[in-house]
């Protein structure tokens, strides 16, 4: 259907994360995700995703887990995002040092540099098969909002490994997972 946008159940996913955050609570189990109480992502902010840096051993986990998560994003229609290419543009021009991005004060300073409130930047630990007795895709990573003054304002780190019982997920389903999960826990953080 030309011209729809793709519609998510949106309360009922805040539901589903408000209920295992409550599971968690009751069970030990720490939350899924950090939320800065004082300072909470907004609906309609403006946001940069910035490539994540990449410690795995495929050469391009970092881009491959940023556009996954760009494209969950996309499709909740949370924040106003600025388009990737015109990101690493203005990065570029900025002269941005994308490997100093884990510093909330250089994560902020890079959102000021690319005139949007917030900045999300994240880390990619595992995206690999993992040996065994078969082998299973697994994928690691960690997530940070940051905003303009160097505030985080949400915080999260997901991995899964994709095995399935007659079936093994492929590592680009997995790395998929692990990016709705995180969006979603980010969209149940939300204000």
């Amino acid at each position: 259907m030309k011209g729809e946008t793709r519609r998510t159940g949106g309360w009922r996913e805040g539901a589903a994360a408000l209920l295992l955050l409550l599971l968690g609570a009751c069970a030990g189990v720490p939350s899924p995700f950090y939320i800065n109480a004082a300072a909470p992502p907004q609906r309609g902010m403006t946001m940069a995703i910035l490539p994540f840096e990449n410690l795995s051993t495929d050469p391009n986990a970092g881009i491959i887990m940023a556009q996954m998560t760009a494209s969950e994003l996309y499709a909740r229609n949370l924040f106003k995002l600025m388009e990737e290419t015109e990101a690493r543009r203005r990065a570029s021009e900025a002269r941005i040092d994308l490997s100093q991005l884990g510093e909330a004060t250089a994560a902020g300073a890079a959102a000021k540099a690319l005139g949007v409130d917030a900045v999300l930047i994240g880390s990619v630990s595992e995206y690999r098969y993992q040996h065994g007795l078969k082998e299973e895709p697994t994928v690691s990573v960690t997530a940070r909002l940051v905003r303009a003054d160097g505030t985080v304002m949400w915080a999260t780190t997901r991995s899964s490994i994709g095995g399935g019982f007659l079936q093994r997920g492929s590592l680009s389903e997995t790395a998929q997972s692990v990016a709705a999960l995180m969006v979603q826990y980010l969209a149940a953080g939300t204000q």
